[in-house]
């Protein structure tokens, strides 16, 4: 008989990740990345206005090149694919369901282009939202931690429709970048036909059941005279990512080289598909380390009950594991504060590029960050050590606050540059903790970490921080693909060969391949400096 894999895809921030995947033992049997060309030129966005945006053909087009290059590999049948993307990363549509920058009247409008999770041009917005909804008598921030965050969906659509009046006309609806790409693999062409994913509608759309579905008309209208309207065209039906989305269409399925009619799963949060693919079981908590962080964890329904936790990025009955609470908190800036400060160090390189050659530029820069990176770690702990705040795309959790930004105080004229570095990776580390603590506060039980994502491989400093903050044990996998194989085992759940994902999970999940333990000696220091943190950052120390 022929054998029978399964196909994970990952959408991720910059590119997209295909991994063909043997359902018996989660063992990757072919993979591929690819980038977005045009989000790699720069393209439509604007990080001093903190504009994102990315064009659809930038997924149509990774994704048929990224598949194209694991197939020829697979020894056997695809029988069944699924993916994740960010979220919430939604795009207007016309009543056709055509995204509006591929219409003649919007064309290379970045407004009319998918807006990005890290799309912050709508933080007053943001907050204007959680002023409303704490003047209302139902709390549609309930799945939000009592906040509105300005990478959610309502808070992207209100900034564009009152800056771009002409736009807000013409917008039928909206849909997520995770709803979009399963339409167009199985021949949707309208909001009533798709079948929405759950976790990023009750989690980003201030969507629940326990109010009748999206916030009533007289909330809606108070922010925008389109926004009722504009919600009853949404999708009222949302489905789990252990559900068919629909079948591959022959049209796809050429342009792939795979079988068509193959079912094609719900689409997914990244982070969300991560934890599936990280192992997220009660207890234990996976922390996804990458340009953000997102830390997730999931209580059984009839153990955490009707609880909530103010505070924290989301918390969706169902969203991470069916069955469970699912919660989610995090950092809006992990990999992309060590992204900033490496940038800061090419400023020479890169002006004097074209004097050096583009060549030895690249090669410097690659040695530049190594070297950067190992002095660092070879900084003793020290009490005066230079302190910094991770805040450089706002705060994310606990206590989410959009505004703040990032500062660094106990500058001397002694101070090095890899002591300002180590006191950003010491930052993030201790925005880490943070977030842990409150979760513990919030009654979640924490039995055991397990890092994924590409830092938790090439990182082992930040991680042994990491262990050293928190004074536990951390898990950490040789493979970054945890949210491809997320994927996968959702995948492998729609064709039939596992009847619940967390049977799935316990084939195919990643294996553990270190554990990074605690170090005691300097236990004082590292308490005293985590509250002089917390004191600096405005967060009670719990």
């Amino acid at each position: 008989m022929m054998r029978k894999f399964v196909l994970g895809l990952d959408f991720g921030t910059g590119s997209v990740r295909a991994l063909i995947v043997d359902p018996a033992d989660g063992n990757c049997i072919a993979e591929a990345v690819v980038d977005y060309p045009r989000w790699k030129q720069g393209r439509y966005c604007n990080a001093a206005e903190k504009r994102f945006r990315q064009h659809p053909y930038d997924y149509l087009e990774s994704l048929e090149n990224v598949i194209k290059q694991v197939v020829p590999d697979c020894p056997g049948e695809i029988v069944a694919l699924a993916l994740d993307t960010t979220a919430s990363t939604p795009c207007l549509v016309d009543r056709n369901f055509t995204p509006l920058c591929l219409t003649e009247e919007f064309k290379d409008d970045p407004d009319a282009m998918f807006v990005m999770w890290k799309d912050h041009t709508s933080t007053v917005e943001a907050k204007e939202i959680t002023e409303l909804n704490a003047k209302s008598a139902i709390n549609y921030c309930r799945n939000t931690g009592g906040d509105y965050s300005t990478e959610n969906f309502w808070s992207k659509f209100l900034h564009i429709f009152r800056t771009h009046p002409r736009i807000a006309d013409a917008a039928w609806a909206a849909v997520e970048c995770c709803d979009w790409i399963p339409a167009q693999l199985t021949g949707k062409r309208s909001l009533d036909e798709i079948k929405a994913g759950h976790c990023v509608c009750d989690l980003k759309h201030m969507h629940d059941m326990r109010w009748g579905g999206y916030p009533s008309k007289e909330f809606l209208d108070k922010l925008d005279p389109h926004f009722s309207t504009f919600a009853s065209h949404l999708p009222q039906e949302h489905y789990l990512c252990d559900t068919v989305a629909g079948n591959l269409t022959q049209e796809w399925a050429d342009k792939l080289g795979l079988k068509a009619g193959i079912p094609v799963g719900v689409g997914n949060i990244d982070s969300y598909s991560g934890a599936v693919g990280g192992g997220v079981a009660y207890g234990r908590v996976v922390l996804n380390l990458g340009t953000s962080s997102c830390y997730m964890a999931v209580a059984p329904k009839e153990v955490f009950g009707d609880k909530l936790i103010d505070g924290i990025f989301g918390q969706v009955d169902d969203s991470i594991l069916p069955g469970y609470v699912g919660f989610e908190a995090g950092l809006s800036a992990f990999g992309d504060c060590f992204a900033w400060f490496n940038g800061l160090m090419h400023w020479p390189l890169d002006t004097f590029a074209e004097e050096i050659g583009e060549e030895k530029v690249k090669a410097l820069k690659k040695r530049l960050f190594a070297a950067l990176y190992d002095a660092a770690a070879a900084v003793p702990l020290t009490d005066d050590l230079p302190m910094a705040t991770d805040y450089l795309n706002g705060r994310r959790n606990p206590w989410p606050d959009a505004f703040k930004t990032g500062t660094i105080n106990g500058l001397r004229l002694s101070t090095s540059t890899p002591e300002l570095f180590r006191a950003y990776i010491e930052a993030v580390v201790f925005a880490s903790k943070a977030v842990i603590d409150h979760y513990r506060a919030g009654g979640i039980k924490i039995d055991s970490l397990m890092g994924i994502g590409g830092i938790s491989l090439r990182s082992p400093f930040v991680m042994q921080m990491l262990s050293d903050v928190f004074n536990m044990d951390l898990e950490a996998s040789n493979d970054t693909n945890s949210c491809a194989i997320g994927s996968a085992i959702h995948a492998a759940v729609i064709a039939g060969i596992y009847p619940t994902v967390e049977e799935a999970q316990d084939k195919m999940a990643l294996k553990v391949t270190k554990i990074y333990h605690p170090t005691t000696d300097q236990r004082d220091i590292i308490d005293r400096r985590y509250a002089r943190y917390c004191e600096m950052g405005g967060i009670p120390n719990e």
